[in-house]
């Protein structure tokens, strides 16, 4: 198509050049509309996201600067404000006005042998966020607000920063990708990457993390991998080295963004004599990017050599390249393929990029990427929605995501397949909501539970029941028999026992409970204890009293089905979960039943 019009063009321009001039125009405004219309798309979602994920009437309690984002953005009032590095005297303050440690010990900063306290977080986030701080912190000053580093301003500020990179990320994926696909499968690749994954929740929600902000180095990689291979120049090469040092000084692993530009354009043996002619003749660019390297990981180095004496510091992460979790990717806790189904197409992708110049480049790039992800020996990353911590690094997933879009787009499942990416969106945002609602757990997921709850936006509290190891009764009984009731208890203390009664193994009971937590109710449990006719423990199963239907100071509602044991012959039930926790029973009702 594009041969076409140039060539239609040159023979225009023969007659009237104006006319060909005028031509130009028009048609370059009608080319690849639909990716462009998908931009759109993408940004007006992800600023409406945003905005909603915002409580406008509770400002004053809005923080994003806590946990790691505490760590990634510490360095900058740190310097600016505090002018403090090495003994952070200010953060205990800091910490009881605006609640940012987020924990109840110091987790982000540790004690050097030198008697320094040093960052465990590295610095290329909060060098990435400076922009933000310096127009939160120039507000602040010249209003009322206190000009802090942690107020109202900053954090708003910094809520919107990977919005902005997003921006510049969506124009330059799009350029790359039309280089090598055409309209509609660079628009239906950017909308599936960005909207059906976790992506939109790192970068329009949880902006204190890193991953919104390392999405622009591989973005910009993937560009200027594409620029020195076109036209070699030292500037390119410079550009290159810096963003490979600047990536690694946000996360460490991130320094296999090398990979990229190393094996771009080794596809095939012509094509890798060449790459290797081609640096051979610009040798003297391999240490441009050694020197841009270098430059991008200074501001790091300069901060260890200052704070600890020595260029290199080890914050004792462990991995596991052995043995890892494959749960990662495949379980429910919060795999990558179960809660974001979408990216088994960025994996199959990998086997569609046949004759592209980046093929190897991106297949030994992401599994090598996939395998230290899965490797870290803290393997739930924290709370997380599916896999965040390979986020960053879909700017390459979507050279291989666009790969298997355009071969399905050229067969009869085309239709079906705009079907299911509709599905996959809508579930995907919904989940999102679901996970910000609390409904989807930050971490502790299982496959019962997902399964009772998955597009649901009411569980009740029997759904709540299976995070905890509960189930469901798959069958209708009329004939239940009763085991009891309790009459209300004003005050029962952990351990104590609450209720108790001969069962018969085997069956199936249900127990609905109603509680007000009088303390400990974050931390409580409901204990049940399955007893054989020895006397022995058998099974035990606990529910915590905190989940997504409950409130402290409330009356709640539990509601658990259980199997028991066969050789079950008692069960008890009481309070667990510390010495302070403690409760009043409002009613329980203990209900049998056999299939």
């Amino acid at each position: 198509m594009f041969a076409c019009f140039f060539e239609s063009d040159a023979e225009i321009e023969l007659t009237n050049s104006k006319f060909v001039f005028s031509l130009d125009l028009i048609n370059l405004k009608n080319l690849n509309k639909i990716s462009k219309y998908a931009i759109g798309g993408i940004l007006t979602i992800a600023i409406i996201i945003r905005f909603l994920s915002i409580d406008f009437s509770k400002l004053d309690r809005y923080v994003i600067t806590n946990y790691d984002g505490l760590g990634y953005y510490i360095y900058l009032p740190a310097i600016f404000i505090y002018n403090d590095i090495t003994e952070y005297e200010w953060i205990g303050e800091i910490d009881e006005k605006y609640n940012v440690v987020g924990d109840d010990w110091m987790f982000q900063i540790s004690k050097h042998q030198n008697g320094n306290y040093v960052t465990k977080y590295l610095g290329g986030i909060a060098i990435m966020q400076l922009p933000f701080f310096l127009a939160a912190h120039g507000y602040a000053t010249l209003t009322d607000y206190p000009a802090d580093g942690f107020s109202i301003p900053y954090q708003i500020a910094l809520s919107f920063g990977p919005l902005v990179y997003f921006i510049l990320i969506l124009f330059l994926l799009r350029r790359i990708l039309l280089r090598y696909y055409n309209d509609e499968a660079t628009a239906v690749t950017l909308v599936l990457l960005f909207l059906a994954s976790n992506a939109i929740e790192y970068i329009a929600i949880e902006a204190g993390h890193s991953h919104g902000y390392i999405l622009l180095m591989y973005s910009l990689i993937v560009w200027l991998s594409i620029k020195w291979h076109q036209r070699p120049t030292a500037k390119v090469a410079l550009g290159i080295g810096i963003v490979i040092g600047l990536a690694t000084i946000m996360k460490p692993t991130e320094l296999i963004i090398f990979l990229i530009p190393l094996l771009w354009n080794t596809h095939s043996k012509e094509a890798s004599k060449e790459k290797w002619a081609l640096i051979r003749k610009y040798k003297n660019h391999i240490a441009l990017v050694c020197l841009g390297v270098f430059l991008g990981a200074l501001p790091q180095v300069s901060y260890w050599m200052y704070v600890i004496d020595s260029p290199i510091h080890t914050v004792g992460s462990k991995w596991y390249f052995l043995n890892p979790y494959f749960r990662v990717i495949f379980g429910w806790e919060k795999g990558w393929f179960i809660y974001t189904p979408v990216t088994i197409l960025f994996a199959l992708g990998l086997f569609f990029m046949k004759g592209k110049p980046f093929q190897k480049s991106v297949i030994w790039f992401c599994l090598l990427n996939i395998w230290i992800v899965i490797s870290w020996s803290v393997w739930r990353y924290g709370g997380s929605y599916s896999t965040r911590a390979l986020v960053q690094s879909y700017p390459i997933f979507a050279l291989a995501l666009a790969g298997i879009i355009t071969w399905i787009l050229n067969t009869k499942f085309k239709a079906l397949f705009y079907l299911l990416a509709v599905y996959l969106i809508v579930v995907n945002l919904f989940q999102i909501w679901q996970y910000r609602e609390g409904i989807l757990r930050h971490d502790e997921m299982n496959c019962t539970y997902y399964q009772a709850v998955y597009l649901d936006k009411n569980p009740t509290a029997l759904d709540m029941s299976m995070l905890d190891g509960g189930e469901r009764i798959n069958f209708n009984s009329s004939s239940f028999k009763y085991y009891g009731n309790v009459v209300p208890k004003n005050s029962i203390e952990s351990g104590e026992v609450f209720y108790s009664s001969k069962i018969s193994g085997g069956e199936w009971l249900d127990i609905d409970l109603n509680l007000r937590s009088n303390k400990g109710f974050w931390k409580g449990f409901v204990v049940i204890t399955m007893i054989d006719n020895q006397g022995e423990e058998i099974d035990l199963k606990k529910f915590r009293m905190f989940n997504n239907l409950t409130k402290s100071n409330k009356i709640n509602r539990y509601h658990m089905q259980l199997k028991m044991p066969d050789d079950a012959d008692k069960i008890e039930m009481r309070l667990g979960g510390g010495e302070n926790v403690a409760a009043e029973i409002r009613s329980l009702v203990v209900k049998g039943c056999s299939k």
